[in-house]
């Protein structure tokens, strides 16, 4: 399978056979989560820290923000798109795609790192550790950057392997922001309902 060739079928308007690029993404970060909670796969606090001493709350907060990530994995997942739609239009300008279509890849892009990650949760199962959950997430990672040189096959593939790097760090940054204001907004949330009992 080339998801290169199936995001520009789509792109191109040869849409009946294949999914709806948020339809995909939300179906498989539900699964992801599904299966995630169903076995039990879900990182703990505790391989987190490591032994590190920290402060109960420290733990409460961080406990409740994964919890929380695990919960509405599918809606977090769907808040990165936006993220990583913006990093491809700034590095692949050239490539006259508009926002809309950049999002529409990364949706695409984003569920195939989503299958990836499923058909890798074996391991993970098996390993029960936070190596191995970084294991699983690099191997996506990895196959992901080539799907981002597939699609943006029309810019020189020197200057593709650069500005893909570029992709990844711009949509990290963005990521983080956002990632850091939903915590922020989690952990008054979470104060709060603590304070109100």
């Amino acid at each position: 399978i080339k998801p290169g060739d199936t995001i520009h079928g789509y792109l191109e308007g040869k849409r009946i056979q294949y999914f709806k690029s948020f339809a995909f993404v939300f179906i498989l970060a539900t699964l992801y989560a599904l299966l995630s909670f169903w076995f039990n796969a879900n990182i703990t606090i505790d391989s987190i820290i490591d032994g590190n001493t920290t402060s109960d709350d420290v733990i409460k907060i961080n406990q409740f923000v994964i919890e929380l990530m695990y919960k509405y994995y599918s809606y977090f997942l769907l808040l990165t798109i936006p993220c990583c739609a913006l990093a491809t239009f700034v590095f692949f300008k050239k490539e006259k795609f508009n926002y809309m279509e950049h999002l529409v890849i990364n949706a695409y892009i984003i569920a195939m790192q989503t299958l990836i990650t499923i058909a890798l949760l074996p391991v993970s199962l098996y390993f029960q550790s936070l190596d191995t959950y970084l294991f699983a997430y690099s191997v996506a990672l990895l196959l992901t950057f080539r799907m981002y040189i597939q699609v943006f096959d029309s810019t020189p593939e020197q200057s593709r392997f650069f500005k893909t790097i570029g992709v990844y760090a711009l949509s990290l940054i963005f990521s983080f922001m956002l990632g850091f204001i939903l915590e922020i907004l989690y952990v008054v949330c979470y104060l709060y309902i603590i304070g109100i009992h």
